[in-house]
């Protein structure tokens, strides 16, 4: 399968831009993200590169944050993230988790003033803040609402509780020292071009959904996690290694056997981040120039 195909075909995932390819980076990473407790066993991280030409993507290394670090413990897995993050000049590292909130809550105006100041000290404060500011905006009806990508690729409420410390951790501990240091570019709020070092290396960082591009792929995107609770699970993780390499990504047969191992699918998610940076890379929809209208400058986009 060439992987140009399979792109995503809902105009709700493309941000207006021009047609110009993104400058030539080449080194994407995907990053299954945690915010549990023994996060370093489940933040997992896939390298991979672009292949000569650009026709194809291959994943050269796939790992937990604790193989690094020596610890599964979040603190140190969340610091050992950021920092590896920021020293990957002229990167493209794909992160699954919330880098915004809805604009009826966010109570920020615009994207970085937003980042900055998130400083929550907890999940309940967080999750507390927001659902008051939600009731008050639709007059008591709602709580937990979502943004336009979450509604575009079937995400969840970035402060729900399936997701909410995920949001936490990822903004606060990693996104949020990154951007007011300015160590790092997120797409789309952020436009490399525009820039005053016309050889700007800080890494780009987008936000990704695996679940959103194997649905896009059609390939299994439930049930392919938990081998205790679904008996299919890791049939469906075959069936999803597969998949990934007829769509153009080369994976070894020892990434891969890894990723079918896992029974946890988060080897396998850093790996699809992977590929939903080098498609919209590849397609031109995370590239520099983009413009996003007000509310995806405010709330983030999935890239899928």
């Amino acid at each position: 399968m060439n992987p140009s195909r399979n792109r995503p075909s809902d105009s709700a995932d493309r941000i207006d831009g021009d047609d110009s390819p993104a400058d030539a980076r080449s080194i994407i990473y995907g990053v299954d993200f945690s915010g549990a407790r023994d996060a370093g066993s489940k933040i997992w991280i896939a390298s991979a590169a672009v292949e000569a030409g650009g026709n194809g993507l291959r994943i050269e290394r796939c790992y937990p944050v604790a193989d690094a670090i020596g610890t599964t413990e979040r603190a140190p897995a969340l610091e050992y993230l950021r920092e590896f993050v920021a020293r990957e000049r002229r990167a493209v590292i794909g992160l699954d988790f919330s880098f915004g909130v809805p604009r009826a809550v966010a109570d920020a105006p615009d994207w970085r003033t937003f980042a900055c100041d998130f400083t929550f000290e907890n999940v309940e404060e967080m999750v507390d803040t927001y659902v008051t500011r939600a009731r008050e905006y639709t007059d008591g009806e709602r709580t937990y609402l979502k943004r336009a990508t979450d509604a575009a690729t079937g995400a969840s409420s970035p402060y729900g509780f399936v997701v909410v410390a995920q949001t936490l951790y990822g903004v606060r501990d990693v996104l949020r020292p990154l951007v007011c240091n300015e160590r790092v570019s997120v797409l789309p709020m952020d436009d490399p071009s525009d820039s005053n070092d016309p050889d700007d290396e800080r890494p780009w960082l987008c936000e990704i959904y695996p679940a959103a591009t194997l649905r896009d792929l059609g390939l299994p995107n439930e049930k392919y996690k938990n081998d205790g609770k679904y008996p299919e699970a890791r049939e469906r993780r075959e069936r999803i290694v597969a998949g990934l390499r007829d769509a153009g990504v080369t994976v070894t047969d020892d990434i891969a056997a890894t990723a079918i191992a896992d029974a946890g699918g988060d080897a396998l998610d850093s790996v699809v981040a992977a590929l939903a940076v080098f498609r919209a890379l590849d397609d031109g929809r995370l590239a520099v120039g983009t413009t996003p209208d007000e509310r995806t400058g405010l709330e983030g986009h999935i890239y899928v």
